[in-house]
């Protein structure tokens, strides 16, 4: 999995490339903890690019949003792809993490 980050203004917007699923699921996480380790309070998750999220893929995003809150952070998701979306909205994470339609509305949510 390719992982591109960028800093804009107060938030890293990190957009993973490919699928989010049990064979990526860990290299992803640890990218994000890692910048939440290291002091980033305010994070967007790009998912233009994330054509498939499994459910292994989807315990990731849990364990980030949990540890983000826990340090006083907060966490955002742009640009899901239609089935993407579909699988936040069922099982329910789109009331776990804020979801923006793309980096412009999620940096103004995040603010």
């Amino acid at each position: 999995m390719n992982i591109e980050q960028t800093k804009i203004g107060e938030t890293r917007v990190i957009s993973p490339q490919g699928s989010l699923d049990a064979q990526t699921e860990k290299e992803f996480q640890e990218s994000v903890i890692g910048n939440i380790d290291g002091g980033e309070k305010s994070i967007l998750l790009d998912f233009s690019k994330v054509s498939y999220a499994s459910s292994a893929g989807l315990r990731a995003i849990l364990i980030i949003a949990k540890k983000q809150k826990e340090s006083g952070g907060k966490l955002g998701i742009c640009g899901l792809h239609d089935s993407v979306a579909d699988i936040f909205t069922v099982s329910g994470f789109d009331t776990i993490v804020d979801v923006y339609s793309d980096v412009s509305a999620g940096l103004q949510g995040l603010g």
